[in-house]
């Protein structure tokens, strides 16, 4: 019985945790898109942990994702090590102008942003064959057949 009630109660704050992250906005990017700031850069890093956890429970449990990439508009993070955002703008800039037009660092230096990247990539294609392993078939079958 206990296993149930901590089941529930995890489930209850994974719940409060996507509430909170959609009520502040942190699925949706802000008019200045292009401006790269470390407001933008930690709204962009938390959304890519909360995203990521979301998918790996609706893969565990085989329930559906409270988040969907279909209704967030969060660009993906950059490649830059925590140690930039305390540069100074010069030394800073020079810094994002390495990376490849993907985002990616050039110097071939691996962080915990490039993991969180990563995982947040996977957690896209996780979030697509979610929505298609947990869709309703029974809107695909006229059209299959």
């Amino acid at each position: 019985m206990a296993y149930i009630a901590l089941g529930f109660l995890l489930w209850r704050y994974h719940g409060d945790l996507i509430s909170a992250t959609t009520a502040l906005g942190l699925h949706r990017e802000p008019d200045s898109r292009h401006k790269i700031s470390i407001r933008s850069e930690i709204r962009r890093r938390i959304f890519a942990s909360v995203f990521s956890i979301d998918k790996t429970l609706a893969s565990f449990t085989g329930r559906p994702p409270f988040l969907s990439h279909r209704y967030s508009s969060c660009s993906m993070l950059l490649d830059i090590n925590d140690d930039v955002w305390l540069m100074d703008e010069k030394e800073r800039a020079k810094v994002i102008s390495k990376l490849t037009p993907q985002g990616w660092n050039a110097d071939g230096q691996v962080t915990t942003v490039t993991y969180l990247r990563i995982n947040m990539y996977l957690a896209l294609i996780r979030d697509e064959i979610l929505e298609i392993s947990l869709g309703s078939w029974n809107e695909c079958l006229p059209n299959c057949i």
